[in-house]
């Protein structure tokens, strides 16, 4: 192995997969998934009463979840680099 311009290559590696417009679509959806997953998951333990704690978590964290993959989402166009 090489190094050559370690910093150069691994600088130019992200900025192909910021570019990717595919890697953002499956990503994005991905993380919407299993939030969804997530949530689906909590609200079977929810019977008409208070939930616990626990499953207060799990929800909290799968609408973080989705709302990470909308920004994932959202953010489809890079905006100019800043001078």
């Amino acid at each position: 192995m090489s190094s050559t311009g370690g910093s150069a290559s691994s600088s130019t590696t992200v900025r192909k997969i910021e570019n990717c417009l595919s890697c953002k679509v499956v990503c994005g959806l991905g993380l919407m998934a299993a939030g969804g997953y997530v949530y689906t998951g909590a609200r079977k333990h929810v019977r008409g009463g208070m939930p616990s704690f626990g499953v207060r978590v799990q929800i909290v964290s799968a609408l973080g979840l989705i709302a990470l993959g909308l920004t994932v989402l959202m953010k489809i166009q890079n905006s100019p680099p800043q001078k």
